[in-house]
């Protein structure tokens, strides 16, 4: 008996240990999956995703033609320096048959600064009619990003009620200015629980 009795002990000592180990091995995973989604998201912080052009568009070669048509005529942006186009493409995907919704078009600008005027100016429209198009500009991300940017809409609305101006900064961090002070929030959640808190007081 004193025998099972110390090899059972010694079983339950390995299992302990190896429940540590994956304990720790989970939290490496998960930390070395928040890294690699980072990397990713920073790689696209100068990115957009224009969505509806139809696929005629730029067929010739000049889809960034038709791209700073979009910019100036649709969202009333003259393309200056600051909005230099460093690359831009349809996104990799089969050429959709007729009826079936165009592939969107991923532009970079080489400059982070007029990513986010776009954003904002294609934001103030609620989207964008151009010859026939009706377009629609969002931020390029993960889709783990867009998840969490999408949880701050509940916040984002509630602001604008208010007529409050906010930005929804990359990759996920809501700001704005409340009686004075600024304020920022990560988590959509303390962000809706501040606005109404303060709003009844």
């Amino acid at each position: 008996m004193g025998e099972a009795e110390l090899r059972i002990s010694q079983m339950e000592d390995k299992m302990g240990g190896l429940e540590t180990d994956s304990d720790v091995a989970g939290k490496k995973v998960s930390a070395l999956w928040d890294r690699v989604q980072a990397l990713e998201n920073h790689s696209k912080r100068n990115n957009v995703r224009l969505v509806g052009l139809k696929e005629t568009y730029g067929t010739d070669g000049t889809l960034e033609m038709c791209v700073k048509k979009v910019l100036r005529e649709g969202l009333g942006i003259v393309p200056e320096a600051e909005f230099e186009i460093e690359r831009l493409q349809r996104v990799s995907a089969p050429v959709p048959n007729e009826g079936q919704p165009p592939r969107a078009v991923l532009i970079r600008f080489l400059r982070q600064s007029a990513r986010e005027k776009v954003l904002r100016a294609a934001a103030v429209k609620r989207g964008v009619t151009w010859e026939g198009n009706r377009l629609s500009i969002f931020p390029d991300a993960t889709k783990e990003l867009a998840e969490k940017r999408k949880t701050f809409l509940a916040a984002k609305k509630a602001l604008q009620q208010r007529n409050v101006r906010y930005t929804l900064a990359f990759p996920a961090t809501l700001r704005f200015t409340w009686r004075g002070k600024n304020q920022r929030f990560t988590q959509a959640e303390e962000a809706e629980r501040f606005i109404n808190r303060h709003s009844n007081n």
